[in-house]
């Protein structure tokens, strides 16, 4: 019931103060005028005003009284303005601080609508300018209380969606003015009236083009900050408000495009037939517009995709990533694309000839060309395919999927995960070799699925009754990081610049001021892990060396992590960090990356035999070159060839975002 009433309030909201834009800019748009029916007109609209100055400040307090009733967890409760509850909402929260802000302007427009309504004073350009600023102030401040304000980019968020909302709520409330303009120009009587009605949609129409554009360019911005990938479109309640918003508003752009190139050109013949026929047309667009706005007040109270589970409903998903490789899909693609486009071309021709069967040849090869690229995109899908992982991508977790895999797996995907184990020959189809790519080209959800459920047609088991949710999730980060070991093959001392796909999985240790975790100098510094046996004289003189130039590295803006493989401390003090603590876990997942060309594994272990390793990981969390000195002796052996490396990572820009803290 609260949930049903906050969306009845932020509608009413949203309507008022949309009318209050949209009156007042299409008045000042219009300009005055003596005219009896044009005044008859303006009046009718100050009513409107007056009206939605009303609702606001009363819809804003019912939306603050359902907010405070579902904070209390009241929910059999009917809302109601309980003075505690709303002075503590208002008092000590942001949302009510800003709500209470306005409560105020509302007021303050209420005000000055009733100290001008006698006389035509509110009909003066001041007077509708102070309401048009007082109007957007209202509409652009609901942006700092809603989803754009949660963010780590609210800098820059919040002014566009404040944008967003001001021009889409003045184009909202101007069409009931236009409609009724159009409907009392229409009237034979009234042809007086045409000149003033064509000037005033002139002006609307020139401004309402590049105001269209803007609210287009910022809705897509916008949308893609809550949304990842069409698991978030179709699988959440969120994404399918969205996508009803969109659909929506390219039908009211459409009703405005008819407008625009058909009705318009004709009205200024003061053809009687032109006004009505267009005020048909914009009341469709505005009862479009009606329904953007409820699906917009919906939105505001639904949790971001970004925060849901999607859940998938179809049986298939659209991937090029995954099936570019797979024979004949490049060629189907392309003669799709290409009937596509001839229909496209056929289609645009069929507008300047008009001929059914041109249209009907256009249609048959875009509906053809579509599908056939369909199908050869289309990879299986499960209802978990876009879920996203609950367990972060730390080694910790990466290692115990290692031992659950051990536990679990290797009797069917062998003691390497190459598909050879001692069940392997027994089962309906050969289990699948891991070290190969196409572990990267599911997505995290995928995985998920299987280890729940099995796969009964490769006679895979699922593991949901032995294993908990936590459990599943490490095992996809064990799989993603022992994929990905076999593609870090080509990794080497030298970085391959402006080239960063590699995530450095994270990890915790502890030093002298605490706790920190190595993700901790993204957008920092570079870090180098340099894995090490103290038993081993090479590592031993490996740490030696780094302590000398320890100095030179932190002028260079390098930070050393050393990780002891067995978990035991040098013999001597160091000037970095040394890490012992966890030390066997985080070892455990970064053994899985320093597969190289000459020797990717024995296929007898999951891991690799090295006593030293060491990654050079980038400012923003990528691991950038790799150097194994049992394979190359040389390598970093010199402070010069590191350093170098180091230089190169400064010199380059941020070319992605950091690695997110969980798989896809």
């Amino acid at each position: 019931m609260s949930v049903g009433l906050g969306i009845a309030a932020r509608f009413i909201a949203l309507w008022a103060q949309a009318q209050l834009l949209g009156v007042s800019a299409f008045l000042l748009l219009a300009g005055p005028q003596q005219q009896a029916q044009a005044r008859l007109w303006r009046a009718r609209q100050r009513r409107w005003l007056l009206w939605a100055a009303l609702a606001l400040p009363l819809s804003l307090l019912l939306w603050i009284a359902t907010q405070a009733q579902l904070l209390a967890d009241q929910p059999g409760r009917e809302p109601t303005l309980d003075v505690a509850l709303l002075s503590a909402l208002i008092g000590k929260t942001l949302v009510g601080h800003i709500w209470a802000w306005r409560l105020t302007l509302s007021a303050l427009m209420l005000m000055l609508l009733a100290l001008s309504w006698r006389g035509d004073r509110l009909d003066r350009r001041p007077t509708l300018l102070i309401l048009l600023l007082l109007a957007a102030l209202t509409a652009g401040g609901a942006s700092l209380a809603g989803h754009a304000a949660g963010g780590d980019d609210a800098w820059w968020l919040m002014p566009l969606n404040a944008l967003h909302i001001v021009i889409a709520s003045a184009w909202l409330g101007a069409l009931p003015s236009w409609l009724a303009l159009a409907r009392l120009a229409s009237a034979p009587a009234h042809d007086a009236l045409r000149p003033y009605a064509i000037r005033a949609f002139a002006r609307f129409s020139t401004a309402a083009l590049p105001a269209m554009g803007l609210i287009v360019a910022a809705g897509i911005v916008l949308s893609l900050q809550y949304t990842r990938n069409e698991g978030d479109w179709l699988g959440t309640r969120f994404g399918l408000l969205m996508l009803t918003k969109i659909v929506l508003l390219l039908l009211a752009l459409h009703q405005a495009w008819r407008l625009r190139q058909g009705w318009l050109p004709q009205m200024q013949q003061h053809s009687s037939q032109a006004f009505a026929q267009a005020a048909r047309c914009v009341s469709r667009e505005w009862a479009l517009a009606l329904a953007i706005l409820l699906a917009a007040a919906a939105l505001a109270q639904t949790t971001p995709a970004t925060h849901e589970q999607p859940l998938w409903y179809l049986p298939f998903r659209l991937s090029l990533s995954a099936t570019w490789k797979v024979w004949p899909t490049p060629l189907v693609t392309g003669l799709g694309a290409l009937a596509i486009a001839l229909g496209l071309i056929l289609g645009l021709r069929s507008r300047s000839a008009p001929q059914a069967g041109l249209r009907a040849v256009a249609l048959l090869l875009c509906a053809g060309g579509l599908a056939a690229t369909m199908w050869a995109l289309a990879v299986p899908a499960y209802p978990d395919t876009f879920r996203r992982s609950t367990a972060p991508y730390l080694t910790v977790s990466i290692a115990h999927g290692q031992a659950l895999f051990e536990m679990h797996c290797v009797a069917c995907h062998g003691r390497g995960a190459l598909g050879d184990g001692v069940l392997a020959k027994s089962l309906p189809k050969p289990p699948v070799n891991l070290s190969e790519p196409h572990t990267a080209l599911h997505t995290v959800g995928d995985m998920y699925w299987w280890f729940s459920h099995g796969i009964p047609q490769g006679g895979m088991p699922g593991f949901a009754a032995v294993t908990s949710e936590q459990d599943r999730w490490d095992l996809a980060n064990f799989l993603r990081a022992f994929s990905q070991g076999f593609e870090a093959r080509i990794l080497s001392p030298q970085i391959v610049r402006n080239s960063p796909w590699l995530g450095a999985p994270n990890f915790y240790y502890e030093t002298a001021q605490g706790e920190a975790e190595l993700k901790d100098w993204r957008e920092r510094q570079p870090v180098l892990l340099v894995f090490f046996d103290p038993r081993q004289a090479q590592s031993r003189a490996r740490l030696d060396h780094l302590a000398a130039s320890h100095a030179l590295h932190l002028q260079q803006g390098l930070q050393v992590l050393a990780i002891a493989i067995d978990g035991r401390a040098p013999p001597r003090a160091l000037p970095f960090t040394v890490v012992t603590d966890g030390a066997a876990e985080i070892w455990s997942a970064y053994q899985l990356l320093s597969r190289s060309l000459g020797n990717r594994g024995d296929g007898q272990q999951l891991g690799m035999n090295r006593s030293h390793a060491e990654f050079l990981i980038d400012r923003y969390g990528y691991v950038r070159a790799r150097w194994l000195p049992d394979e190359d002796p040389q390598g970093w052996s010199a402070c010069g060839k590191l350093i170098e490396q180091v230089q190169a990572l400064a010199s380059e820009p941020r070319l992605r975002p950091p690695p997110d803290d969980h798989v896809h």
